[in-house]
């Protein structure tokens, strides 16, 4: 397979790992050169964000699976391998992703359903805080409330944190939508997998520490503007231009007290 990664694969697997580096001004270009000499290293000018970036990586990748792996995450044990068997087992799946844990063990909830309009209505405006139950109600839905992340599950989208993608799924719908710079990019991509009848995968095989949040924390400034941006695309690309603006108006009195609370 193709990946690039914090963590090192099994050495059983045939495998090769490609960083693609966002500008980074923190040393990694210089470390991984230095202490990961066969890492294929891609190092951009400017910080492209995480759809054009990992796109670069699909395009440079040549195995017959491509693993989209976070650099807050570590890979221990052969949990790869053991995700590529059980892809291989059923051609159907298109993409895959195993169980992800908190450093202290604890198994994240990862996977969800497709975002539907209501749910993006209360759980980014107002209406979230007026009916409150509602909220409850539809976020249980679209997370799986009554599922545990410990048995094996079709879903509808995995994380883009840790994603194996089958390389013919690649080649026949292309990677990440780059309209979509750093948010609902990897639900975008498992829409259009599962449009093409493909199956999306969860398995629980531990062996993903994510270390969740640690690459979103060093970019801070500029990641609400971002965010609103891309919930705002994938509304009109998903649910049509006016229920897009809908959602943009019902978003200025959130947008407006964040301005008046960081005075900006």
């Amino acid at each position: 397979y193709g990946g690039g990664a914090g963590g090192v694969p099994s050495a059983r697997l045939p495998w090769e790992a490609i960083v693609v580096d966002n500008a980074s001004t923190d040393g990694s270009v210089e470390a991984i050169r230095e202490r990961f000499p066969n890492v294929r290293l891609i190092v951009n000018s400017e910080n492209l964000y995480y759809s054009a970036a990992n796109n670069q990586g699909i395009a440079a990748a040549s195995g017959r699976y491509v693993l989209i792996l976070n650099s807050d995450t570590v890979i221990v044990g052969d949990v790869l391998r053991q995700l590529i068997s059980r892809m291989d087992a059923d051609p159907r799946i298109g993409v895959a992703t195993p169980m992800m844990l908190d450093p202290d063990g604890t198994i994240q909830r990862i996977c969800a359903r497709f975002a539907t309009y209501p749910y993006l209505l209360y759980a980014y405006t107002f209406l979230g805080r007026l009916r409150p139950r509602a909220r409850a109600r539809i976020e249980a839905h679209i997370w799986y409330a009554d599922w545990d992340r410990r048995t094996e599950r079709e879903v509808e989208f995995v994380p883009g944190s840790c994603m194996m993608l089958r390389r013919g799924v690649l080649d026949a719908l292309g990677g990440f939508d780059e309209h979509l710079a750093h948010y609902f990019s990897d639900e975008d991509l498992c829409h259009r997998v599962r449009a093409a009848g493909w199956r999306v995968m969860y398995y629980p095989l531990r062996g993903v520490i994510h270390y969740e949040g640690a690459s979103a924390r060093k970019h801070r400034g500029g990641v609400t503007g971002l965010y609103l941006r891309d919930l705002l695309r994938f509304t009109g690309k998903h649910f049509g231009m006016a229920r897009r603006n809908l959602l943009a108006a019902m978003l200025i009195p959130n947008r407006l007290y964040r301005w008046l609370k960081n005075g900006r």
